[in-house]
């Protein structure tokens, strides 16, 4: 178990394998660079959990630092009845958001980068209209964990490419 370890070791090292995360060669530090991103808060329940979760993800420990950038969202919720019974019931429910972001230099108001975060879940729907409620909710919580996950690892990728 040992030799794979040390094999494994020197695999990693060997296919130019570098964290995203930390300082780079040429000094560039991923972690304050998300940090310098200010967060346009969104309208509404979505909004504030997407604004939230993001500011967990981009600040982690320090909060805002030396705002450089400007993160714009636009978000677009769906949902689709799949599942019936014969009775023709809904038994499941698919959920989709759809966020479109920008990254705008505060100094210039040019913008820098844009993207695309989806994410897609589902759940079933039950005669009790609290667990539904709660099923709903979980899916997204879950979403808006992902979405929020995906726009920070887009960001840390941009930032780490664009320093090269």
């Amino acid at each position: 178990m040992r030799y794979l370890t040390v094999i494994l070791a020197f695999f990693v090292a060997s296919c130019g394998f570098t964290p995203l995360y930390g300082t780079q060669n040429n000094d560039v530090n991923i972690t304050s660079s998300l940090q310098s991103v200010r967060i346009n808060p969104l309208q509404g329940r979505l909004g504030q959990l997407i604004t939230n979760e993001l500011i967990e993800d981009l600040y982690q420990t320090s909060g805002e630092q030396n705002t450089k950038y400007e993160l714009f969202l636009d978000v677009t919720e769906e949902v689709n009845v799949y599942g019936f019974n014969q009775d023709r019931s809904t038994t499941r429910e698919s959920y989709a958001q759809t966020i479109n972001y920008r990254l705008v230099d505060i100094d210039t108001q040019e913008e820098i980068t844009s993207g695309v975060a989806i994410a897609r879940t589902s759940y079933d729907v039950v005669q009790s209209d609290f667990s539904n409620f709660s099923a709903k909710q979980d899916a997204v919580e879950r979403m808006v964990d992902e979405i929020s996950q995906n726009i920070t690892r887009k960001l840390a990728v941009f930032f780490r490419n664009s320093s090269e």
